[in-house]
């Protein structure tokens, strides 16, 4: 690289480097690759709660549909929302507060990472982040065929019901 090329560079600011940083170590997790992605959607703010939805254009009630105090974002959902506090609380004794700001989800993941030790089973608290996830899904009654398929479950069962009657 030459000397005009390094000078109109733009050093990458901190919150970038620590970004950065992170997402490696995302990659070197010893975690099956479906986390490893939902963890670098978390730390990209990429996984469809209320608040992105919204910015993309959908219509949607931006307020937690589990428990209506906040708008859902990733930090919601994840470190703010009642239930995953309580969990993150049994597993890691402590879970301090992190601040509504652009880098809290980066804190909380480092503070994650530095918590994974050999008494905490290593790769624990990723797995428990997945399950939180996974736990609200289900409680909104989004199944993956449900999002796949971009329509209720009570369609399925009214399409299903409706051929089995034609069959007869």
């Amino acid at each position: 690289m030459d000397k005009e090329t390094r000078q109109n560079q733009v050093p990458l600011s901190s919150q970038s480097q620590l970004h950065h940083k992170l997402i490696s170590k995302v990659w070197k997790l010893n975690l099956p690759p479906k986390l490893k992605i939902f963890w670098w959607k978390i730390l990209h703010n990429g996984l469809p709660v209320a608040d992105n939805l919204r910015k993309r254009g959908i219509n949607i009630y931006s307020y937690c549909q589990a428990c209506g105090e906040e708008i859902e974002t990733v930090q919601h959902m994840l470190m703010h929302y009642r239930v995953a506090k309580e969990i993150w609380s049994l597993l890691l004794e402590e879970l301090p507060e992190f601040p509504q700001s652009n880098i809290a989800i980066f804190q909380f993941f480092q503070y994650l990472m530095d918590r994974s030790t050999a008494q905490l089973q290593k790769n624990l608290p990723f797995f428990i982040g997945w399950r939180i996830w996974k736990m609200r899904n289900k409680n909104l009654g989004l199944t993956q065929s449900y999002v796949a398929a971009g329509h209720p479950r009570w369609l399925d069962q009214f399409y299903t019901s409706d051929r089995s009657a034609s069959s007869d």
